[in-house]
């Protein structure tokens, strides 16, 4: 048989189960047997692993086991240890998917995220368990798959970066690892006399906030911390009742509000959103805080205890209990213990890591030092002299781990940014045409990307348009393919180049169409996270017969939907196509209630024809959208994925992070796949995590070009996340043989970052990467 081990972070007590049931509590400190308990029954365990493996330790955790036998994940015990696991009892949760042998390993990340080393099919692989399913996710084989690995364990991450506020407003940027390289940048743009008391990094958006006070006069900052440039939230300032030495910023990752807490006891709530008040709660005491910070500060946070320095007392209390019971609303402070240090001044600056490691800023014998914090017993211990040690830092912030770059959607209303034909000019074949896109409609000059419906008609001969960031090389990848006479929209997004411009390269000539539809940019709010789901029909006129008539609409539900939720939802990205058309025309999608904007999402060239465009559409008022046929056709609307709204919680998952245009697949030169057409019903798996600038790891979609080439007859294409059931979806369809045409797909990762690609219609394929979300 074989045994499994995970520490208990409530008692700090190792749990040992062994595959045939044995179940023993072992002591960490002196190697001895703590505890002989009931064996786990019925079942085995094969690997097991606690959740919530953070310091300070957390009030409940749960067991979770994997039974190799059964192919199950299960507790021992039940959930946060009720039943115990002592008492050996086993709760189904439920099939991990794969049939695995009795090499696993399997751990729980602080933050929740559980991984497992199966070994499936004679290949040992590193997969993603959703701990509320039990189902495994393949990542990747674990180097050639061949070693049999029987546990992993998951280092907490180190602190990198972080940030401090000097007493003369200044951010003040070093690396935990070494303090003693720092930079600084003063902050400007707040009120004439006003000084920066303290900030924190707003576990919603990532932003660094902070608060300027001058007097008893408050106002809320956003602060970029590579400018020091700061810009207020809100228009008025919130009044305190009495200046103080010091203040403490921090924000309750749980509500979203800052806590505002003075040296001499103020205790008050301050909204992020508006920069107002939002409550004056009991003063803090005994205890004078110093300095403040809450643990477990991420978006998802359900709870949380807020902990503070007293640098009189020189300890290390909580305000409010733990988990934040009683409320720290209430003003009563514990003891936690001493720092063990004697600080000689009361400008500290002091956060918590998003893993539960404290961190803080004290000046002890007169040098000003980065130190750890030991969040159960309140020791401080020198990691080194941030700088020279001269500088007073007044707090401290810890960045999230948000992937550089990545960016929330907030959608425009449609506008017209481009139309050639108005000028009379048709871009010639070979030349470059530039689009402002920032300071326009809508879009603001920080924009990462935009998201346009463009269109090419009138083509003078068979040819291709690329769209891509200006000031870039023209990359060798296309979003438009045209035939002479021809008439086609694709949806676009890209990202901005210089001077807030894309480029429109035209190889043959065409009048070229733009609207823009959203832009993304980095986050300021909670709204604009994508959650992509395995793509799903929603609607197909064809199957009630009901084709829409000239000028016809027909109303989608899709709140509650296919995976898309009932509420906290803003847009819903949808492939939506026509077929069969009545005569040449165009369709438009947009919000249920709202005026039909003059824009349109595809075009049917010719009587009889099929085509599709991808689609970001919000949501009406009655959880709906609705489809405009401009001439008569069948509708048929798949959704892929949703936004959420401002009730979001928000975070760095579901962001947006846009490239360079790049080419990952043509099977006409074997790039990404075999070279080669693909026969009719062909399929190939497309590898996209770790290429293009898309991680190995933490990306949940991709938005790729896909251009189905020399179709072998009408049909179409369907892009799904590889290791699903294929779904009764088409991401591309194609009108006739012979056709080249584009579609943009957002495309769901699947088993080892793949996408799998049926080409019912046969041919070949070329894909071309845009951008990423973050898992």
């Amino acid at each position: 048989g074989t045994g499994s081990v995970d520490f208990n972070p409530v008692v700090d007590r190792i749990r040992f189960v062994h595959s045939g049931g044995t179940n023993l509590r072992l002591n960490a400190f002196n190697g001895a047997l703590a505890a002989t308990d009931t064996p786990v029954t019925p079942g085995r365990a094969i690997a097991l692993a606690y959740d919530r493996s953070t310091s300070p330790a957390p009030t409940a955790t749960s067991l979770f086991a994997i039974d190799d036998l059964a192919d199950t994940m299960n507790l021992i015990g039940g959930p946060n240890g009720a039943p115990s696991p002592n008492t050996g009892a086993v709760t189904a949760i439920g099939a991990l998917g794969v049939d695995t042998a009795a090499t696993v390993g399997f751990d729980i990340a602080p933050q929740g995220d559980a991984i497992a080393t199966l070994s499936v099919g004679g290949s040992v692989g590193l997969y993603t368990v959703d701990l509320g399913t039990g189902a495994a996710t393949l990542v990747g084989p674990v180097g050639a798959g061949s070693t049999a690995v029987v546990d992993i364990a998951l280092p907490r991450p180190p602190v990198g970066p972080l940030w401090a506020l000097s007493d003369s407003d200044q951010v003040v940027s070093f690396n935990a690892a070494s303090p003693g390289t720092a930079t600084s940048v003063a902050i400007t743009g707040m009120q004439p006399g006003e000084h920066m008391v303290g900030f924190d990094v707003r576990p919603a958006t990532g932003e660094l906030i902070g608060i300027g006070m001058t007097g008893t006069d408050g106002r809320v900052y956003r602060i970029d911390p590579a400018t020091g440039a700061a810009t207020q939230i809100g228009t008025a300032p919130f009044t305190v009742t009495a200046t103080a030495p010091t203040w403490s910023v921090d924000f309750n990752p749980t509500v979203d509000r800052i806590r505002l807490i003075s040296s001499s006891g103020d205790n008050y709530r301050v909204n992020p959103l508006n920069g107002a008040l939002a409550a004056t709660d009991t003063d803090v005491a005994p205890a004078k805080p110093t300095a403040a910070a809450y643990d477990r500060s991420v978006a998802t946070a359900t709870a949380t205890t807020l902990f503070a320095i007293d640098d009189v007392a020189e300890s290390l209390n909580t305000i409010g209990g733990v988990d934040g019971t009683p409320s720290p609303n209430l003003g009563a402070t514990v003891v936690r213990g001493p720092l063990g240090v004697t600080t000689d001044s009361p400008e500290i600056g002091f956060d918590i890591s998003p893993i539960g490691e404290g961190l803080a800023t004290l000046s002890v014998a007169a040098s000003t030092g980065l130190y750890t914090i030991d969040l159960a017993s309140g020791n401080a211990e020198l990691v080194g002299a941030v700088g020279m040690g001269t500088t007073d830092l007044i707090d401290l912030a810890v960045p999230g781990t948000m992937a550089a770059g990545a960016s929330q959607f907030t959608p425009v209303a449609p506008a017209r940014l481009l139309d050639t034909r108005e000028s009379g000019t048709k871009p010639a074949g070979g030349s470059t045409t530039q689009l402002q896109v920032t300071g326009v409609a809508g879009v603001p000059a920080n924009a990462t990307a935009v998201v346009l419906n463009t269109t090419g008609t009138e083509a003078t001969a068979d040819g291709f348009v690329t769209v891509y960031p200006a000031g870039e090389a023209q990359p060798t990848v296309s979003n438009h393919n045209l035939t002479t006479g021809q008439t086609r929209a694709n949806l676009v997004t890209v990202k901005v180049g210089a001077g807030g411009k894309v480029s429109f390269f035209t190889q043959s000539g065409a009048h070229l169409i733009a609207d823009v539809l959203g832009y993304y940019a980095p986050p300021t709010a909670t709204s604009g996270r994508f959650t992509a789901l395995s793509p799903t029909r929603l609607a197909d006129t064809r199957t009630s017969g009901a084709k829409l008539g000239v000028g016809g609409t027909v109303t989608v539900p899709v709140l509650g939907q296919q995976g898309v939720p009932a509420t906290g939802v803003s847009a819903v990205l949808v492939n939506v196509a026509g077929t069969e058309a009545a005569a040449p025309g165009f369709v438009t999608v947009y919000a249920s209630g709202t005026a039909r904007p003059a824009t349109s999402n595809l075009n049917l060239e010719m009587t009889g024809s099929t085509a599709s465009n991808l689609a970001i559409v919000p949501v009406g008022a009655d959880g709906s959208v609705t489809v405009f046929s401009q001439s008569g056709t069948h509708i048929i609307v798949d959704v892929a994925g949703w936004f959420g709204d401002a009730t979001s919680k928000g975070g760095y998952s579901g962001l947006f992070v846009p490239v360079s245009p790049s080419r990952v697949l043509d099977t006409r030169s074997g790039l990404g796949a075999p070279t080669g057409a693909l026969p009719i019903n062909g399929s190939l798996d497309l590898t996209l995590a770790g290429v293009a600038g898309i991680p190995a790891f933490g990306a949940t979609a991709a938005v790729i070009n896909l251009t189905a080439v020399e179709a072998v007859h009408d049909g179409f294409v369907t892009v799904y996340p590889s290791g699903t059931p294929l779904p009764v979806i088409s991401s591309l369809n194609v009108d006739r043989a012979g056709q080249t045409t584009p579609n943009l797909v957002g495309a769901t990762l699947g088993a080892g970052g793949k996408v799998t690609i049926l080409h019912q219609a046969g041919g070949h394929l070329v894909a071309d990467v845009a951008g990423w979300f973050t898992a």
